[in-house]
């Protein structure tokens, strides 16, 4: 149980980082451009509100196993440590079985409620996005790790098709994975092989819709060689637009530090 709460802990961090990282105008006529300046816009709202559905297929020792991950992700509020507002809510869904998950940021405090375990721990807001978002900025694709960009007219939007290289998407996991790899007690090392996929970007310069194709190969110390294919599609729900969050009943959630708890 220890060690399926470790793996369900590194999806949730993973989820995360898809739907919080970067991956304006329609009149702009070089893609590399209108992604860069929709990644800043779609970057600096303090109200969002996302759904990620993420469907994994782990190749490993000659067995398939299928992982499905549905999150629902709301902020709301300011930078300010007494509005600012976070909801993460949703499953995986893996070997039979559907785990909830969910977090949330509210008055100076963070909720973990995973495994039936409902925790809670007084954090500054500033460390509180320390622990959801440092994971997601070290993530960020530089401009030259793009292989190849196209763009297509949608409407009164912009489609953006993409294939990202390989070797840089390596280097950043696996740079990610150093920093998580004390709270897992694994030891992992991951191949990405070249990503493919597409950002939608409205007429108001947003971001409305990512996909994602990524094809790995890794290596973790406890179960040897495994291969993936992850395709996500993450969809930005009326950007621009304010977010009103609703949050359960915090009563039954304990003091615990919630730091330690992968």
């Amino acid at each position: 149980m220890k060690k399926l709460r470790r793996i369900f802990c590194f999806i949730l961090i993973f989820t995360m980082i898809l739907s919080l990282a970067g991956c304006s105008s329609s009149q702009e006529s070089d893609p590399k451009k209108v992604l860069e300046d929709a990644q800043t816009k779609t970057g600096e709202l303090t109200s969002r509100d996302l759904t990620m559905n993420m469907d994994m297929n782990i190749n490993v020792a000659g067995e398939s196993v299928s992982v499905g991950v549905d999150m629902d992700c709301q902020s709301a509020g300011s930078s300010d440590a007494d509005t600012s507002q976070l909801a993460m809510t949703g499953s995986v869904n893996a070997m039979g079985m559907e785990i909830p998950m969910e977090m949330y940021y509210k008055d100076g405090c963070m909720y973990l409620n995973i495994l039936d375990q409902k925790l809670k721990q007084e954090m500054p807001l500033e460390n509180a996005q320390n622990q959801i978002m440092s994971y997601a900025q070290s993530f960020a694709l530089p401009a030259d790790a793009y292989k190849d960009i196209s763009m297509e007219a949608s409407g009164s939007g912009q489609i953006i098709s993409f294939t990202a290289d390989g070797t840089k998407m390596t280097e950043l996991v696996n740079t990610l994975l150093s920093s998580l790899q004390s709270q897992l007690g694994e030891e992992a090392a991951y191949s990405i092989q070249d990503v493919t996929g597409t950002i939608t970007v409205n007429s108001d310069g947003y971001i409305t819709e990512e996909t994602l194709h990524i094809p790995m190969s890794l290596n973790v110390s406890s179960t040897g060689d495994m291969s993936t294919e992850l395709t996500c599609t993450m969809t930005n729900h009326n950007p621009g637009e304010e977010v009103t969050i609703d949050f359960p009943d915090f009563s039954e959630y304990v003091e615990s530090d919630l730091s330690s708890f992968s």
